[in-house]
């Protein structure tokens, strides 16, 4: 049952997407979701050592990837039904 041990990093995993989120949003105003996913995605592999570091643990980025990747989903899907986040249009 090693997967256990990766159960207490659920709320620091939590809070770090949401704050990386968060900011991404503010940084990439007005690029695609799919752009700024892509954008958030590229730089938790790049730093997926500090990470680990940080937290403690050792795991293949890969191990979590889709894990992160539908948490993002999760996360976006409820600053935007909430209306934290909200869609801009330019005028054509």
């Amino acid at each position: 049952m090693a997967w256990l041990k990766y159960i207490a990093l659920l709320p620091a995993l939590y809070q770090f997407v949401y704050a990386t989120v968060q900011m991404i949003e503010t940084i990439a105003e007005g690029t695609p979701g799919v752009e700024k996913k892509a954008m958030f995605m590229a730089a938790l592999k790049e730093g997926w050592a500090s990470f680990q570091s940080a937290f403690g643990f050792k795991a293949e980025f890969a191990t979590f990837e889709t894990l992160i990747s539908l948490l993002v989903d999760f996360i976006v899907a409820i600053l935007n039904a909430t209306g934290v986040f909200k869609k801009s249009t330019t005028p054509a």
